[in-house]
């Protein structure tokens, strides 16, 4: 995808989700390509500002981490922001026919990635400073939002059935993310 874009994108996802969701489930982009041209850039951000902050808490005690330790910070965050939205897709493909909606992988991967776009962002405006950090939580709270927008058009989730869907998914989005920062962050980083 080209800059622009990617930037156009962005700004629809973040001002008019609704038409966003619409256009993209009228126009479904290559899902491989999408996430390849559009996600990965983005949970790359993602990954820097998630590395940023831990470097921050570290320097707050006092620690230095090494040079291992941010590229090796890095690449876990990548990593585990690419196996959340991957999983997560997978989880809430299966879960959208509890709702009543289409169980449909490649919309339930477009869905996952955009509404996760909020969350990657906003770790690195956590970065700029430690005060930041109640942005992730803005972030977070705009996920469950897009997820609660996308339902409907990408996964025909039904509108009384939405609020359920979102924040059921967005839990589902969440926990892998938590539960895999939490494993591998300190398994392979700053573990013993």
């Amino acid at each position: 995808m080209k800059g622009i874009i990617i930037i156009r994108a962005l700004r629809d996802l973040f001002l008019y989700p609704s038409r966003f969701y619409e256009h993209l489930a009228e126009n479904s982009p290559n899902v491989r390509l999408f996430f390849l041209t559009f996600g990965v850039p983005l949970m790359a951000a993602g990954a820097v500002g998630r590395m940023l902050r831990v470097v921050q808490q570290q320097a707050l005690a006092d620690a230095v981490p090494g040079t291992y330790q941010l590229v090796g910070g890095f690449l876990v965050s990548l990593c585990i922001f690419i196996l959340s939205v991957y999983a997560g897709a997978m989880l809430i493909a299966r879960m959208a026919k509890a709702f009543d909606g289409k169980q449909d992988a490649d919309k339930s991967m477009l869905l996952c990635l955009t509404a996760f776009i909020p969350f990657l962002l906003a770790q690195m405006l956590a970065a700029i400073h430690p005060v930041m950090g109640f942005v992730t939580y803005a972030g977070l709270l705009h996920t469950v939002i897009l997820i609660g927008k996308g339902a409907g058009p990408l996964l025909n989730v039904p509108v009384r059935k939405t609020t359920g869907f979102a924040l059921t998914g967005s839990f589902i989005l969440f926990g892998i993310s938590a539960v895999l920062f939490r494993m591998l962050f300190s398994l392979f980083i700053f573990g013993a």
